[in-house]
């Protein structure tokens, strides 16, 4: 089992559109991994759903055979669907 933290905030200011925060991290002795979010869905309908986003990415993790840093920041989008 790792200590996993996760937090997602989102305030819908009508039926179609909600802006969001959602972030998660892990931390163990000193490798570390952080994934956030923010951005703005838009509910097309039951079924359809569009977003756009910016996302911060960072993780740093060492071992004896492998050491890996990532960090980026991006902008995202993406159009879904559910069945």
């Amino acid at each position: 089992m790792l200590p996993l933290a996760r937090i997602y905030i989102g305030y819908h200011f009508s039926e179609h559109f909600e802006l969001y925060i959602d972030a998660e991290g892990i931390a163990i002795s000193s490798d570390k991994l952080v994934d956030s979010r923010f951005g703005f869905n838009w509910f097309i309908d039951y079924h359809w759903a569009a977003w756009i986003g910016y996302r911060f990415y960072d993780k740093d993790i060492s071992t004896d055979k492998l050491s890996n840093r990532v960090s980026y920041n991006a902008l995202v989008f993406g159009v879904g669907h559910t069945f």
